[in-house]
C-alpha cells in the first residue's frame, strides 16, 4: 500500500484489490481523511447477528483484578461477514509480516551478540 498525493494535494492511496475469480491488482483510491477520528482500545466485545459482525471498542482503565469502574465502550464497527473476512485475512497476513520481522531482529541481535563475546 502507497500514498500519492495528485496535484490538489488530495492524497490516493495505491491498494491491492482482490475481485471475485480474478486476481489481485493495483487500485488508485482517492481518500479523504479530514474527519477521521482515532481512539485506542484495548478491550473488543464480538457480537454477531445472521447478517452482520459487530466489534465494540473500549478502554479498561481499572487495575488486573478490579472491576471498579464500568469500562468506556467508545466505538462499534459494523460489517458484513464479506467485510469480515478480508478483514481477517488482512490482520493475519500483518500480524505475520510483523512476526517475521520481530524473530529476524532477535535473530541478528543474538548473532551480534554470540560475534561480539570473546571466547573463554
Amino acid at each position: 500500500m502507497t500514498e500519492n498525493k495528485n496535484e490538489a494535494g488530495a492524497k490516493k492511496q495505491t491498494v491491492k484489490q482482490t475481485t471475485e475469480g480474478a486476481g489481485t491488482e493495483d487500485v488508485s483510491i482517492p481518500l479523504d481523511r479530514s474527519n477521521m477520528v482515532s481512539g485506542y482500545a484495548n478491550i473488543c466485545l464480538v457480537m454477531n447477528t445472521p447478517e452482520e459482525l459487530i466489534l465494540d471498542f473500549g478502554l479498561n482503565t481499572n487495575p488486573p483484578q478490579s472491576n471498579e469502574t464500568p469500562i468506556t465502550i467508545s466505538q462499534r464497527v459494523i460489517l458484513n461477514y464479506s467485510h469480515a473476512q478480508r478483514l481477517l485475512q488482512m490482520l493475519s497476513m500483518v500480524v505475520q509480516r510483523q512476526q517475521q520481522a520481530m524473530k529476524e531482529s532477535i535473530e541478528q541481535q543474538q548473532k551480534q551478540q554470540s560475534e561480539s563475546t570473546p571466547p573463554n
